[in-house]
């Protein structure tokens, strides 16, 4: 996976940062990303991360998360919630914080994968969230 990392932003990358920053506040998502599918998930490209990645830091484990489920979401063309377990979960119980997976569409079918993270386990408000961001994921 090669995430944005390092240096000033391109202007392009600095316009997803502030969208994804916009559309985390509105649904009450954590952090967020867009996601090339590759060949492979270790292959994808991460385009641009909120909050963005310090220089010389590692991505955070939810974006390989993110980028394992962005070729199945691609390829059916359908917003997906998959769960994120985090190293303090208690093993058997259910994840506190979920991936809310969305495919971007272009005019040559889907490009990428914008994926947020909501902190929850309550099915209601991961349905909430998933439709305000659907609501506003054509702006990217």
């Amino acid at each position: 996976m090669r995430p944005c990392l390092g240096g000033p932003p391109a202007p392009c990358e600095e316009f997803l940062v502030n969208l994804l920053a916009v559309q985390c506040r509105l649904a009450s998502a954590g952090a967020a990303a867009i996601v090339r599918p590759g060949e492979s998930a270790d292959k994808a490209d991460v385009l641009a991360v909120f909050p963005p990645i310090p220089q010389g830091q590692q991505a955070p484990p939810w974006i390989m998360e993110a980028a394992a489920s962005a070729g199945e979401v691609a390829s059916t063309g359908t917003a997906a919630i998959k769960p994120l377990h985090g190293q303090d979960d208690m093993y058997g119980q259910p994840a506190r914080r979920h991936a809310v997976l969305l495919p971007l569409r272009s005019g040559q079918g889907i490009r990428a994968v914008a994926a947020y993270v909501v902190e929850s386990g309550n099915s209601r408000i991961l349905a909430e969230a998933r439709d305000r961001l659907e609501l506003t994921v054509p702006l990217l």
